[in-house]
């Protein structure tokens, strides 16, 4: 694992509050794969670059954020963890750091249900099982065809390693990854987190405005989430927005009331 701290370094404890509101002290963490243990996935070249620029993306917009929204006495610091090549196994995804992550971003090769880890034939899949509830609040796998429609089966995640998470963006089409998707992800941090805007909206709007029409690719985003009452409010977790977000995991006691997902189709995406 490789790691670097910004602003300031988080203090590791796990919280289960469901209290709504800006949250203080973010954890982000990526995972990205451009070369496997014995070639057993093809390379990919921009795995580590997208990871890499949108952690400065999110460093970035956060910044911008405290300044422009008047946070400077209240600010909220962000610390970054990042995994690259033979970091991306499991255990770095179960270790007691990762139950502390915030926000965690994948980007390698997947399929249906499924991402694949550097080792040979591992993969982190709906069913891989966790360590009981996290602090992951948000997951992003960015890979090709993770739940794609009809082949994929979206609840299981919410109940493995990522047990407690509000929400998962992710493909139900195969993806790129270029230069284009570059700007789109960092584009949707800039819309998350400085414009307050609700997280679907920002990435399917991102990859849209900036993938799909400047860059010409077909696509398939996807959201996926568990919906249902906090606090007697129903929370649907396409809507959620970072700066009134809940603080801590959710429907982890099959106290949600369904199952959710939406997903745009851009063009004419290969799956």
């Amino acid at each position: 694992m490789r790691k670097f701290f910004l602003v300031m370094i988080l203090s590791f404890s796990v919280s289960f509050a469901v209290n709504q509101g800006r949250l203080l002290n973010l954890n982000f963490a990526t995972y990205a794969i451009n070369s496997y243990s014995n070639n057993w996935q093809s390379p990919l070249s921009w795995s580590v670059t997208l990871a890499d620029s949108l952690r400065a993306a999110v460093y970035q917009s956060i910044t911008a954020m405290n300044i422009l929204y008047g946070y400077g006495t209240n600010p909220t610091a962000v610390s970054f963890d990042y995994y690259v090549n033979s970091g991306v196994r499991l255990v770095n995804f179960l270790s007691q750091d990762a139950q502390n992550y915030n926000f965690v971003f994948y980007h390698g090769h997947g399929a249906p249900n499924e991402i694949t880890l550097w080792n040979p034939n591992a993969v982190l899949s709906n069913v891989t099982s966790g360590n009981g509830v996290r602090n992951t609040y948000w997951l992003w796998l960015s890979a090709c065809s993770v739940f794609r429609n009809g082949y994929s089966n979206q609840d299981p995640w919410f109940d493995g390693v990522f047990t407690g998470v509000h929400s998962i963006l992710g493909l139900s089409s195969v993806g790129f990854g270029n230069l284009y998707v570059m700007k789109a992800y960092q584009n949707f941090a800039y819309r998350w987190f400085m414009q307050n805007e609700k997280i679907w909206d920002a990435y399917y709007t991102a990859v849209m405005n900036i993938l799909h029409t400047q860059g010409g690719y077909d696509i398939e985003p996807k959201i996926v989430y568990r919906y249902g009452y906090i606090n007697g409010i129903f929370f649907d977790p396409w809507e959620e927005k970072f700066r009134n977000s809940y603080l801590g995991p959710v429907f982890y006691n099959n106290d949600y009331d369904g199952i959710g997902s939406r997903w745009i189709t851009l063009g004419t995406p290969t799956y």
